[in-house]
C-alpha cells in the first residue's frame, strides 16, 4: 500500500475521525498543561490502535506546527525573555537535513528504541535531581538543539529530551514552555519543507489536517485552564511521569 493510499485511509470514516479527535484533543490536553506532550503520547497511542507509523509522520508533523503556532501566541507575552532559545534553533538547523534521511537508511524500530533507552534514562535522572553542570550556556544549548533536532525531524520524538535539557535550569515555567516553542515552531517548519521535497507532505494530507484543528483548539485550551493549578514541583512530577510513560509505550510497541 503507498503512501498516499494510507494517508486518504487515515480518516476514511466517522469512526476514524472520532478517534482521531478525541487521541489528538486529549495528547492537546496534555500539551496544554506541561508544553509538550501532543506527539509522543498520540502517536504511539494511534500506532497501537492499528494506524500505520508512516502515513502518521506527516500528519502528526503538520498538526504538530499548528499546536505550537497557537500555544507560542497564548505565551508570546514571554518571547523576548527567551533569547537563548535561538542558540537551540542554530543547532536544530544544523542537522535538519541530514536526520531526515534517517527514515531512507535506517530501520526506524531499532532507531525508536535507543532513543526509548535514552528517555528513560533521562526520566530517572530527572526523578533523582541530577543536575548537569555547564560553564559554557551558549555552547550547551547548541549542541541540545542538534541532539534534539536530529530526533525531531527523524522520527517526531525529541519532546521529552529537549524538556529534560530545559529542566536543568532553573526556569520560569511559562518561560520553560515558550523556548520549547520556539525551537518547534522552527523545527516543524523547516521539516515540513524538507519533507515536502521528499513528497510526504501533499495536499491530501493538508485536507486531513484540516479536519482535526478544533481537536486541536479545544485540547489546548482545556489544558491552560488546568496548568494554573500546577506549582513548580507538581509540574515537574507530570514531566517525569509522562517520560516513563513514554519511553515504556515506545519500548514495548515501537
Amino acid at each position: 500500500m503507498t503512501y498516499f493510499v494510507c494517508i486518504m485511509q487515515l480518516l476514511a470514516s466517522s469512526q476514524d475521525l472520532l478517534i482521531f479527535f478525541l487521541v489528538f484533543g486529549g495528547a492537546c490536553f496534555i500539551q496544554g498543561i506541561i508544553g509538550f506532550g501532543f506527539v509522543i503520547l498520540g502517536m504511539p497511542l494511534l500506532f497501537i490502535l492499528g494506524y500505520q507509523y508512516k502515513s502518521l509522520i506527516g500528519l502528526f508533523i503538520c498538526m504538530s506546527l499548528i499546536v505550537n503556532v497557537v500555544m507560542l501566541f497564548h505565551y508570546r507575552g514571554y518571547i523576548k525573555k527567551a533569547a537563548s532559545a535561538w542558540y537551540l534553533i542554530l543547532g536544530g538547523l544544523i542537522v535538519s537535513y541530514p536526520s531526515t534521511l534517517v527514515l531512507k537508511y535506517i530501520d526506524i524500530n531499532y532507531f525508536k528504541f535507543y532513543v526509548a533507552l535514552l528517555i528513560l534514562v533521562m526520566a530517572t535522572l530527572l526523578l533523582l535531581d541530577v543536575k548537569i553542570k555547564t560553564k559554557n550556556n551558549a555552547l550547551y544549548l547548541l549542541i541540545v538543539g542538534g541532539v534534539t533536532g536530529f530526533v525531531q525531524c527523524s522520527v517526531a520524538l525529541s519532546g521529552p529530551i529537549l524538556a529534560y535539557f530545559l529542566s536543568q535550569k532553573k526556569l520560569d515555567i511559562a518561560l520553560f514552555k515558550t523556548k520549547m516553542l520556539l525551537f518547534y515552531v522552527a523545527m516543524n517548519s523547516v521539516t515540513i519543507l524538507l519533507h515536502s521535497q521528499h513528497h510526504l507532505i501533499n495536499p491530501i494530507l493538508i485536507n486531513q489536517v484540516l479536519k482535526l484543528v478544533p481537536a486541536v483548539i479545544i485540547g489546548l485550551f482545556l489544558g491552560w485552564s488546568c496548568s494554573k493549578y500546577f506549582s513548580e514541583t507538581i509540574f515537574k512530577k507530570v514531566i517525569v511521569g509522562v517520560l516513563f510513560v513514554k519511553a515504556i509505550i515506545i519500548a514495548t510497541f515501537g
